[in-house]
């Protein structure tokens, strides 16, 4: 194969081209590592640190306080067989009421101005020079079933009656069962207990990671972390020697130290009445890049007679292989047929295929255009399968990705009475014959036979390479609280802005200016060649020397 001069130029600064991309560019595979969280990944104090609910926090002490507090409660009426006997038990050393054993008219009741309630303390001076047994219970009652009782020795002094209630009351009854006593003053007591809670978190305390090395890194470029404070403070600290040595971090940005190997600590502080919280902890690097040309082939067959255009992406070339596209007459008796194909090869690879069916202005008839699907002919169920397709109005065809190959057709509906379509638009594509008709000329209804009829396609094979895109670095996800538990609150989050490194900018500078220098050289090698070829035609008729013959 002869090339010219021209040729040869443009080739080798295609060469140089992409060359100067793929040194300057440097594009490498990529991709994405999360470690599952697992506490014993981790090393800290389990009973200071909180490792449980998604988050990293504090643990609190917490002491509870129990007080009891007692509060004198006076009587607001007392009653002996409905006489006011109040003046004489509300103060002490006043005047005493009389009250008889047994006798249910001689029951003394008293009204308090709250109620009581259990565990709370009746206490009645009582006056007398006989040992007796003294009950409380409900007032005008002699009840089998009292409130509280005590023995009484005789002895002038108080007893002090605790309540067994069931639910709180302020009326009750006092009597003695065997002899008679005097009662001089009676009053209640309330109790009142109050539980505190104190919460108090741990001063400061440390988590740290194991050593962190992934394989194939090339070196570490950012720490990320986001924490909500909760007006306390965490530190973040890295070491390079496993533990032996820690350096906090002044910048998220870590590239310029060139870490292959990295351990994270960080370091919570509490004045004691709140926690900090850790939210996520994560690690970008860059990998050891590797640059892979892959080879793709893509087949390009289209048949005859503007039936079918068909293209396959394999990593296989297939220019040897047969490949056929021909006409089927089955058709499906549930729709109306425009065309049908059948892809017939031998069982080749391949990464995916386009099928691309054509059809025209009379062959659609009075059907719909709107209503066209494409469908697939399921061979082991024998029904037509609709597929995922687009539809092109302006360029009369439907096309589908393949997975496998088969027969493949296009169906539509009739129009509507009166000629419209669903859409709305009146008339079919073009003037049709008015009626349903496929590429074999078969009506769209029935059966139909396989038999299809052959087409020679023609067919061409090319190759690309294809290099593989740049993702962005890999990211190490040391710890993250799941979306559905983070807390709505403010949260303050630092994320490192990822930046492009100079060299970048540099040899993109660069790679521009070898484009625009490239072209330059082309465009006045281009000139000077019509230059010389100019002056050489000059040249040749300014010698050329005319002959004129006369008769």
């Amino acid at each position: 194969m002869n090339f010219k001069k021209g040729e040869i130029i443009v080739i080798a600064l295609a060469v140089m081209l992409f060359l100067g991309f793929i040194f300057l560019v440097k594009p490498s595979t990529t991709g994405y590592i999360a470690y599952t969280l697992v506490s014993n990944e981790y090393n800290y104090n389990s009973s200071l640190v909180n490792f449980s609910d998604n988050q990293i926090k504090l643990i609190p002490s917490t002491t509870t306080t129990i007080t009891t507090s007692s509060s004198n409660i006076l009587l607001s009426a007392a009653t002996q067989n409905e006489d006011n006997k109040l003046s004489k038990v509300n103060s002490l050393n006043n005047e005493s009421v009389n009250v008889e054993e047994d006798e249910e008219e001689e029951i003394l009741d008293l009204t308090f101005a709250s109620n009581l309630e259990n565990n709370d303390v009746i206490s009645a001076y009582i006056k007398h020079n006989k040992d007796t047994n003294v009950k409380i219970c409900q007032p005008s009652n002699l009840c089998p079933n009292h409130y509280a009782n005590l023995n009484y020795d005789g002895t002038p002094k108080y007893l002090n009656f605790t309540l067994n209630l069931s639910s709180e009351r302020n009326t009750f009854g006092i009597f003695p069962t065997s002899e008679k006593i005097k009662i001089d003053y009676v009053y209640a007591i309330h109790f009142a207990t109050t539980t505190n809670t104190t919460t108090i978190y741990p001063s400061s305390t440390t988590i740290e990671t194991n050593d962190i090395e992934p394989a194939n890194i090339s070196r570490f470029d950012y720490f990320n972390y986001s924490h909500n404070l909760n007006d306390q403070n965490i530190e973040y600290y890295y070491s390079t020697d496993s533990g032996n040595n820690w350096k906090n971090f002044t910048d998220q940005n870590i590239s310029a130290l060139n870490l292959t190997k990295i351990k994270i600590r960080a370091m919570l502080f509490s004045n004691g009445t709140e926690t900090p919280i850790i939210e996520s902890l994560s690690l970008s690097y860059s990998e050891t890049e590797n640059v892979i040309l892959e080879e793709i082939y893509i087949t390009e067959i289209k048949s005859q007679e503007n039936l079918a255009y068909l293209v396959i992406y394999s990593d296989n070339n297939l220019s040897d292989e047969t490949i056929n596209i021909q006409a089927s007459n089955l058709s499906n008796p549930e729709k109306n047929k425009i065309k049908a194909v059948e892809i017939n090869a031998n069982n080749i690879l391949f990464n995916s295929a386009i099928l691309k069916i054509n059809y025209t202005d009379e062959e659609l008839g009075n059907i719909n255009e709107s209503s066209l699907k494409f469908y697939y002919y399921n061979e082991s169920s024998e029904i037509w399968e609709e597929k995922e397709f687009t539809l092109n109005k302006d360029g009369n065809y439907i096309e589908s990705n393949l997975s496998h190959f088969s027969v493949y057709g296009i169906f539509g509906d009739k129009l509507n009475q009166g000629g419209s379509n669903d859409d709305g638009t009146s008339g079919g594509s073009s003037g049709g014959s008015g009626t349903s008709t496929t590429s074999s000329g078969a009506s769209s209804s029935g059966g139909g036979d396989r038999a299809p009829s052959s087409i020679a396609p023609e067919k061409r094979t090319i190759v690309i390479q294809n290099v593989p895109q740049r993702e962005g670095p890999k990211e190490i996800k040391l710890f993250e609280e799941s979306k559905e538990e983070k807390k709505k609150q403010d949260i303050i989050t630092t994320q490192a802005v990822k930046e492009i490194d100079k060299i970048n900018y540099l040899g993109i500078y660069f790679f521009i200016a070898l484009v625009i220098i490239l072209y330059f050289i082309y465009h006045k090698h281009v000139k000077k060649t019509n230059s010389k070829h100019e002056k050489t035609k000059i040249k040749k008729l300014k010698n050329h020397r005319f002959k004129v013959k006369i008769k």
